[in-house]
């Protein structure tokens, strides 16, 4: 490989490099801008060693291409078209850094404004890079969860369990919050297909509120519950509870109206049979006020 042939490559390596990395993001203005001093490196190049070479090795081939073009033309034999394809090929696979540095030259340079647009603004109804990297952030606002939600489900309907259900008991000293999108004019069911919560009194069945949450703080005492407020229990509307702990609730439905939370807390203490809860929900139009 000739030194020519490497200095060409190397040109062209460099134009492609500064082509791609001679534009910056400026959050100040919000758009793409040239980096000044890579913009005048270029310019360098192309003035003192680019063009001066171009022109040079156009002064000293275009004789042979010339006569080599009139030869051809003129031979009179019934293959010149061929032969000037064949010559053509030729041109363009010897000269191939020579055409690849003239074509980044002029992409660059005439066509910087247009760079610049499609960086910056877009065209053919087609956004600009910038606003495909900086997407209206308004537009993803309703997948935001709420604040304070440590899950979220954003569907009319869909299941919920405790955190470790397929593992086995929940883990002690848990505190977490989930949420479900609704409207104000809306309400939930959640049917309950297991649950199996510790209860203060230690006695079977179903726990409501004082059994479940004592407004006094006993060390040691039970307090595993699972709070939903604004709730009742649809088949007893008698019970408009808020905790709810116990192991009686299995196949019950509970039915609340906004905000559509569940707190789940467990204590310092576990056992084997205090294995959490499962329960699938579904959101509609209100039918009953609470």
């Amino acid at each position: 490989m000739s030194l020519l042939t490497v200095t060409l490559r190397v040109l062209d390596i460099l134009s492609t490099i500064f082509g791609c990395n001679i534009y910056k993001f400026v959050p100040s203005r919000g758009k793409f801008v040239r980096r000044r001093k890579l913009q005048l490196l270029v310019t360098l190049l192309h003035w003192i060693w680019l063009r001066p070479f171009l022109i040079l090795v156009f002064c000293l081939h275009i004789y042979f291409f010339t006569l080599r073009f009139l030869i051809i033309v003129t031979g009179g034999t019934d293959d010149s078209a061929l032969m000037m394809m064949y010559f053509l090929g030729f041109l363009i696979l010897k000269f191939t850094n020579i055409f690849t540095t003239i074509s980044t030259t002029y992409i660059y340079k005439y066509r910087r404004q247009q760079t610049e647009s499609v960086l910056n603004e877009g065209g053919n109804s087609r956004p600009g890079l910038l606003h495909t990297l900086m997407p209206n952030p308004l537009a993803d606002l309703p997948l935001l969860a709420p604040m304070g939600c440590d899950q979220y489900f954003r569907g009319s309907t869909g299941g919920i369990v405790s955190f470790n259900f397929a593992g086995g008991a929940y883990m002690p000293n848990m505190k977490y919050v989930i949420c479900v999108a609704g409207g104000a004019n809306q309400q939930i069911t959640y049917s309950i297909e297991h649950f199996a919560l510790s209860k203060s009194s230690g006695a079977p069945g179903a726990g409501y509120d004082s059994d479940c949450h004592s407004t006094v703080s006993t060390w040691g005492r039970a307090s595993d519950y699972l709070l939903i407020p604004n709730s009742y229990v649809a088949n007893n509307q008698a019970i408009q509870a808020t905790y709810y702990c116990g192991t009686g609730l299995a196949g019950t439905k509970i039915i609340a109206r906004p905000p559509f939370v569940l707190h789940f807390s467990s204590d310092g203490q576990t056992s084997a049979t205090e294995t959490g809860f499962q329960l699938t929900y579904t959101v509609q139009q209100s039918q009953a006020l609470l």
